[in-house]
C-alpha cells in the first residue's frame, strides 16, 4: 500500500488510548470493534472539516476523547477513506474493518503473521498487512484474561470462573470436580474437549487417570461435537454485550458483566425446560447448596451504597453513588462498583435507580457504539464434561481462581482470546 503500512491487530479489544509501538502516522491498525476511521494525525487529511455535531468517541477505559475533526485520507490512489475522524488524543491510526470491506468490496482473512484482503469477484489479493507486537489493551486490575465455563447438559445450568492464565485450567478442572462430588454427590464420568494445550497435558492426564475419568477430544474441525458449550458461549457473549451495550459499560468491567449475564441465564425460564429455570430443574435432580435467589436489577444502573456511620466521620457523605455490577456467588449482596476509590461493595444496604446508567451515553450517531458488536469481548473457549448428574460442558475465556472474581477486586479488559468452545451432545 505504499508508503501506508495496514497492520493487523492480534485482536479485537484495542484500547484507544493505548500506545502501540513500532507504530507512525503512516501505520494503520485493522480494528474489528472500532465504529469509524480514526487517526491522530491531521496532517494526512485530504479534507477535513472541523466538527460540530459529534463531541468525542468512548475508549475501553470508559474515558471521553474529542473529534476535533472529520475528514477523508487518502492511502493510496486506489482507497481513500471517507468520514475518518480527528482524535488527537489516541496515539495510533485505526482502520474500521467494516467500513473498509465496504469500500474496497473485499473479505479479510487473518493469519498468524499477516492479513490479507480478497476481491469478491476476483478473488485475487489486493491488500495486505503484517502482524506487529500490538494487541488488545493491557489489563490493569487483576489481569484476568478469559474465562472458563461449566454446563450441565440435562438442565444447562452453568458456572462461570475466572481464569488469568490458560494453564489454570489444570487446576480449575480438578477444583471443580471435587466441588461436584462434595456438594451434589455425584461424579464427573466422561470429559470432553478439544486438543488445545491447556486440556491435553501430563496434568490433566494424570488427574483423569487417577480419577478414572475418560477423557475424549474432538475431531479436528468439529465444532457442531460440542454444540451445547458453543451455543452457551454464544449466549453469554450476547447477553453480555447487550448488558455493556445497553448502559455504557465500559470494557475493563466485562469480567463481572459476565458473571452477571451466567446469574440472569440461570435464573431465566425457558420453553426447553418447560418454562422452568435452569436452578429450579437443577434442584429437582440433586440436593443443591443453598443459594440467595436476588430480584434481579438492571446492569450498569446508579446504586446508592449506605455508608454506616462508623465507616465515615459526621462531615462525609451517607451514601457512595456506585454503578451496580452483579450478584455475589458467596454473599447474600449486590456487588456495586464506585469507580472513584476503584472498589466492589457488597451489600443489600443500596438504593437502585434502574433507569439511570451510571456510565454517559455516547450520543455520537457517527460513531455507533450503541449498535456495534463488542468483538473486544472476543472470548471463546469451551471445555466439557460427562457427570452424574449429566453431561457437563464448559467454557474458556477468563478467569484466574476457581471461584469467580474476587468481590473486593476489579478485572480489566480482556486481553486475549481462548480456541473455541466445545459441548458435548
Amino acid at each position: 500500500m505504499g508508503d501506508n503500512s495496514i497492520v493487523a491487530a492480534a485482536s479485537t479489544n484495542l484500547c484507544v488510548s493505548d500506545y502501540i509501538p513500532g507504530t507512525d502516522s503512516n501505520t494503520w491498525i485493522i480494528d474489528t470493534s472500532a465504529s469509524d476511521h480514526i487517526t491522530y494525525d491531521a496532517k494526512i487529511f485530504d479534507e477535513l472539516a472541523s466538527n460540530t455535531r459529534d463531541p468525542y468517541i468512548t475508549s475501553v477505559n470508559g474515558l471521553p476523547s474529542p473529534i476535533t475533526g472529520k475528514g477523508i485520507i487518502s492511502l493510496t490512489p486506489t482507497l481513500s477513506l471517507s468520514r475518518a475522524l480527528l482524535v488527537p488524543n489516541i496515539h495510533c491510526n485505526l482502520l474500521f474493518v467494516g467500513r473498509l470491506l465496504d469500500t474496497l468490496n473485499a473479505s479479510p482473512t487473518f493469519y498468524p503473521t499477516h492479513c490479507s484482503f480478497q476481491d469478491l469477484k476476483t478473488r485475487e489479493t489486493i491488500r495486505h498487512g503484517k502482524r506487529i507486537g500490538g494487541g488488545p489493551a493491557h489489563v490493569t486490575s487483576n489481569r484476568f484474561r478469559w474465562f472458563i465455563t461449566f454446563i450441565d447438559d440435562c438442565t444447562r445450568l452453568t458456572w462461570v470462573f475466572m481464569l488469568k492464565n490458560k494453564h489454570d485450567v489444570a487446576s480449575i478442572l480438578p477444583e471443580f470436580c471435587t466441588m461436584v462430588s462434595t456438594q451434589f454427590h455425584a461424579r464427573v464420568k466422561v470429559f470432553r474437549t478439544e486438543n488445545g494445550g491447556e486440556y491435553v497435558n501430563n496434568t490433566l492426564t494424570s488427574f483423569f487417570r487417577a480419577q478414572g475419568i475418560i477423557h475424549q477430544t474432538t475431531t479436528l474441525f468439529t465444532p457442531q461435537q460440542n454444540g451445547v458449550s458453543e451455543r452457551k458461549n454464544r449466549q453469554l457473549l450476547e447477553v453480555a454485550i447487550s448488558l455493556m451495550l445497553d448502559m455504557s459499560v465500559p470494557h475493563h468491567l466485562w469480567g463481572h458483566t459476565v458473571l452477571s449475564a451466567a446469574y440472569l441465564i440461570n435464573h431465566t425460564p425457558g420453553h426447553v425446560l418447560d418454562f422452568k429455570t435452569p436452578h429450579d430443574v437443577f434442584g429437582n435432580h440433586v440436593s443443591p447448596v443453598l443459594v440467595s435467589k436476588l430480584p434481579p436489577k438492571v446492569f450498569g444502573c446508579v446504586a446508592y451504597v449506605h455508608v454506616y456511620s462508623h465507616q465515615r466521620s459526621k462531615l462525609d457523605p451517607c451514601v457512595l453513588r456506585c454503578v451496580f455490577i452483579g450478584y455475589s456467588s458467596t454473599q447474600k449482596g449486590y456487588k456495586c462498583y464506585h469507580p472513584p476509590t476503584q472498589k466492589v461493595h457488597v451489600t443489600l444496604d443500596a438504593t437502585f435507580h434502574e433507569e439511570m446508567p451510571y456510565y454517559v451515553s455516547p450520543s455520537s450517531p457517527i460513531q455507533g457504539e450503541r449498535g456495534s458488536k463488542l468483538e473486544s469481548l472476543g472470548l471463546e473457549n469451551d471445555v466439557f464434561e460427562d457427570t452424574a448428574l449429566g453431561k457437563e460442558n464448559t467454557c474458556c475465556t477468563e478467569a484466574s481462581d476457581l471461584s469467580p472474581i474476587s468481590e473486593d477486586e476489579t478485572c480489566g479488559p480482556c486481553e486475549e482470546m481462548i480456541d473455541r468452545p466445545l459441548e458435548l451432545n
